[in-house]
């Protein structure tokens, strides 16, 4: 199939696009070039109107027509001689001889390259996540693996082919989850937009992948769990005392993984309630929203960064994933867990122990269900989190069906009332 649109139908004049497919997994867009009053473009005929007033127009139709013929010519002897369709590039080459132009030679790494100097760019934003800077190059790394090693990478290939086998290096080679890429994906695609919108590219076709994005299945601990975190004895074990330190003031904050590098005893302040009394604080910037909360500042978080000569020990991300879980371990915290996950467009169940599917999300997710449990506000819970969306809060109150029935048959509703008279 082959057929040409318009670019914007808002621009005063429309840049031509030529839309080549030449079967459902592949899809090529090539720029002719030729640009058109979008009241000059016939939606139905794929040509410009034609008329006593648009005479011009008949030169620009020949030069479509003649596109055409290049692009079915060169189909027709690529599955011939080759038994497959044309790649990008050789399409790509088809058009610009028809139209008369030159294609312009980029070298293979010139997208990394790109990407590299972007990750840059973005780095000097005002208020740029590190987090978000560190996730641009472990991506720009894998890239760079997947091009010199399982599919060349260049601007024009960016496509449904392409796509395919990067999500067969995702997932059977790297063995990264349909959520990673996802994220992957997102990142592309914002950086494909720029690209675009540098005249660098006109390579959209990445704008249509999707990959189905697992809801996270977030564990969490028990209030009896947490005390026998916290009544490990340690003393020896550095390593599993600074991860203790950092579960149990993530349990009591629900803070992200990344504020709690930040947290000093420069944030605890104090507030008055409605009767005057003082009540203690934490106030700080969350990293991520940049959104400034208040949260009561709980007596084991006072002592554990008191302890800690006033801030909480440092450990990476990575690393803090791995101690938890033996913290856990050590701490007998084994009941059953099932996770549900998909890969590679299979379901996946498997059943753990609790020790081994925690992360330090179940820490956030600790302290918004435990206070869902102790009968606190869900908007209330949010506001103490930093939570603005409530369909994403809910992922992190993690409660069984039976806690739900007990919720409910504690609740006044279930409580009989003698009646008076």
């Amino acid at each position: 199939m082959l057929t040409f649109h318009l670019k914007s139908k808002k621009e005063k004049d429309s840049l031509i696009l030529m839309e080549y497919i030449p079967s459902p997994r592949q899809r090529v867009r090539v720029s002719t070039g030729q640009k058109v009053p979008p009241g000059q473009w016939n939606v139905r005929e794929r040509r410009a109107r034609t008329g006593a007033r648009l005479k011009s127009n008949k030169a620009l139709n020949m030069l479509l027509d003649k596109i055409e013929q290049e692009v079915k010519k060169l189909d027709r002897e690529c599955r011939a001689n080759n038994g497959a369709p044309p790649s990008a590039e050789e399409v790509k080459e088809a058009v610009y001889k028809a139209t008369g132009r030159v294609v312009e030679r980029k070298e293979e790494n010139s997208f990394l390259e790109f990407f590299a100097q972007e990750i840059e760019r973005r780095r000097k934003l005002p208020g740029f996540s590190p987090t978000r800077v560190r996730q641009y190059e472990v991506f720009l790394d894998h890239l760079g693996q997947f091009s010199e090693s399982y599919y060349p990478l260049r601007w024009d290939n960016i496509n449904l082919e392409w796509f395919d086998h990067f999500q067969d290096y995702s997932f059977n080679v790297k063995g990264h989850s349909n959520n990673t890429l996802v994220k992957h994906i997102k990142i592309l695609k914002s950086f494909m937009k720029r690209a675009v919108q540098a005249g660098l590219t006109d390579n959209m076709a990445c704008q249509g992948f999707k990959v189905k994005e697992d809801v996270p299945v977030l564990t969490y601990f028990t209030m009896q769990e947490v005390e026998r975190i916290r009544a490990l004895d340690l003393a020896g074990n550095e390593r599993l005392a600074k991860m203790r330190d950092r579960a149990i003031v993530g349990a009591f904050t629900g803070m992200r993984f990344s504020d709690l590098d930040q947290l000093t005893v420069e944030h605890f302040t104090s507030i008055r309630d409605r009767e005057g009394k003082k009540v203690d604080a934490i106030r700080f910037m969350q990293s991520k929203t940049k959104q400034v909360i208040t949260i009561p500042l709980h007596p084991f978080v006072k002592e554990t960064i008191e302890r800690n000569g006033g801030v909480l020990p440092s450990l990476s991300h990575q690393k803090s994933n791995k101690y938890l879980k033996e913290l856990c371990q050590l701490a007998g915290i084994d009941s059953p867990v099932t996770i549900v996950r998909n890969k590679a467009g299979q379901t996946v169940s498997e059943t753990l122990p609790k020790w081994d599917a925690v992360t330090t999300h179940t820490l956030r997710a600790t302290a918004a269900t435990n206070l869902y449990k102790m009968g606190v506000p869900a908007k209330t819970i949010m506001k103490f989190g930093g939570w603005r969306d409530e369909k994403v809060f809910q992922r992190y109150i993690r409660l069984a069906d039976e806690e739900h029935t007990v919720i409910v048959a504690k609740s006044d509703y279930f409580k009989v009332r003698k009646e008076v008279g």
